[in-house]
């Protein structure tokens, strides 16, 4: 969904399909790299306790 949707965004500025698309999975890769050490944290049940 978020691949099409910036595919078609950028093709109105003149971006080709193949590099919108590879900045999108681009995008997506670096936020999952991003989230995985929350995930983590949040998996094995570490709490934080904002005193």
């Amino acid at each position: 969904m978020r691949e099409g949707a910036l595919v078609t965004a950028l093709a109105g500025f003149g971006v080709p399909a193949a590099d919108a698309l590879s900045l999108s999975v681009a995008f997506g890769l670096v936020v999952l790299m991003l989230a995985l050490p929350g995930a983590v944290l949040w998996m094995s049940g570490a709490r934080h306790d904002g005193a």
